[in-house]
């Protein structure tokens, strides 16, 4: 089975990307928020973040759990979607996408959908600094793809080329992974 990780900032195209991609490829799509508030592992809420704390270790305990029964039912491939999803121990992962987007774009996203000016400048802060990227690579996942989703970058025939092109690189690098278990 595959399980391939989608994280990124909010805003960033991880949802939009994982419904693609589980429509092309066949896969379940868990959503981390939908998960975590379904297991009760949400606990306080961050009002300068705007946004409901979870902690990083139950989190991954319970989805490896799942993914554990995903494996033994010999599901197809799972994608997990959320900016916490790269916490999911490489063991369990075949793939880490990481969405990026412009940050002028980035903060239009953000602001149509009511972030508070510090929410917004918190997530622009974490795509400058390629956070989610970089806990990926520091919890020890092997193979992490970035994936720019920017609208600019679809502007024009050859750049919507490219995008395109890029999306079914992703799809066959996807496919030629090896299955776990």
């Amino acid at each position: 089975m595959k399980v391939i990780l989608i994280t990124g900032t909010p805003a960033s195209g991880k949802s939009t990307l994982a419904s693609r991609l589980s429509t092309d490829l066949g896969f379940e799509i868990i959503e981390q928020l939908d998960f975590a508030r379904e297991k009760g592992l949400l606990s306080e809420y961050d009002k300068k973040r705007g946004s409901f704390v979870v902690d990083e270790g139950q989190f991954s305990s319970e989805l490896s759990k799942l993914i554990e029964e995903k494996i033994k039912e010999h599901s197809k491939g799972v994608i997990v979607v959320g900016a916490l999803s790269h916490f999911l121990p490489p063991k369990l992962t075949s793939l880490v996408v990481v969405t990026h987007c412009r940050l002028s774009e980035l903060k239009e996203r953000l602001s149509s959908r009511g972030y508070s000016p510090i929410k917004v400048s918190l997530n622009l802060e974490a795509e400058a600094f390629d956070e989610c990227g970089v806990e990926a690579w520091e919890q020890g996942h092997p193979l992490i793809i970035g994936f720019d989703t920017s609208s600019s970058y679809m502007e024009g025939a050859d750049l919507g080329y490219r995008l395109i092109r890029d999306y079914e690189i992703l799809l066959t690098k996807i496919r030629r992974i090896r299955h776990l278990a």
